[in-house]
């Protein structure tokens, strides 16, 4: 899991990620922010 939380952290902030996510109609389990946008 550690390698999974640097590779996403690499990526950007988990709240981007989880946008990102839902606009493909997937949730990251990584994070459960709401989406800024």
């Amino acid at each position: 899991m550690d390698t999974k939380r640097s590779h996403y952290r690499k990526e950007g902030s988990p709240q981007q990620l989880l946008c990102l996510s839902k606009s493909k109609g997937k949730i990251l389990w990584v994070t459960r922010l709401p989406c800024a946008s």
